[in-house]
């Protein structure tokens, strides 16, 4: 009894300057109750959420990671064992740099049967195959050539150039996203349409002191163009001709966009 009669003691004191201060009490007695209400609702959502989306999220039902090295034959064969198909990523950090500008990169390869669950959505909309794989080539074998010391010349669309400079680009400089600079290190770039007579003249004068040509369009593109094998051949007859398609050069689908 003695608690309860001090407890009213106090609070007759508090309320000797009349009920202000009680209503301010009251307004931070709800504000609390909301925001317990609030966290309480969004840990349902994010705990829902990973339960009907979480193998989406992670791209299948169950995700294995390794620092600084590749699953060996022991794990790949309990991962066998256990799974009706298994997808394999590899992920490294490193920074950009250009003239005074650096910026943290992410590359991620991931293979032909990413992801196992869901779909890839990037921003801006594109589709994936035609993301990986620029507009003018195979971007980690000519990015070799380029580390290796090479005078790399990048051939890019009009106006916004390749697509992959806003990739998930969130930086000031909406043209050079974390994406495009681990690809393109040590490139330069030129943009030209090559739809364009004008452009076409332009890569045969660039063709006659070049060593390796590197293109990915769909088969018959470079042909149609008239930058084909020998067509560029006669120009520079010991120039070497990479073609990348996701079908071949030959076959029903040798049309068809794809990424390899």
């Amino acid at each position: 009894m003695k608690s309860l009669s001090l407890a009213w003691r106090f609070a007759r004191r508090e309320l000797r300057g009349g009920l202000r201060g009680f209503r301010i009490f009251l307004a931070c007695l709800a504000l609390g109750v909301a925001v317990i209400a609030a966290i309480g609702t969004v840990r349902t959502s994010i705990e829902y959420g990973l339960s009907s989306q979480g193998a989406v999220i992670l791209g299948g039902d169950a995700e294995m990671e390794f620092t600084y090295r590749f699953a060996d034959d022991d794990t790949r064969a309990w991962m066998a064992d256990r799974a009706t198909a298994v997808s394999e990523i590899a992920e490294f950090r490193s920074m950009a740099v250009v003239g005074e500008d650096r910026a943290l990169t992410q590359v991620k390869a991931v293979d032909d049967l990413y992801p196992l669950t869901g779909t890839v959505e990037l921003s801006p909309t594109m589709p994936l195959e035609q993301a990986l794989a620029g507009a003018d080539g195979v971007p980690g074998a000519v990015m070799q050539l380029a580390l290796l010391g090479a005078e790399v010349i990048k051939i890019e669309q009009p106006v916004g150039g390749d697509q992959t400079r806003g990739l998930m680009n969130i930086g000031e400089d909406q043209g050079l996203s974390p994406s495009f600079l681990a690809m393109n290190l040590n490139k330069q770039s030129l943009t030209l349409n090559l739809k364009t007579p004008q452009a076409v003249d332009i890569i045969k004068q660039l063709i006659a002191n070049t060593d390796v040509l590197v293109e990915n369009f769909k088969a018959g593109t470079m042909e149609r163009l008239g930058l084909g094998y020998d067509d560029l051949k006669a120009i520079k007859p010991d120039l070497i001709y990479c073609s990348v398609t996701g079908y071949g050069q030959t076959g029903p689908k040798a049309g068809e966009a794809a990424y390899d």
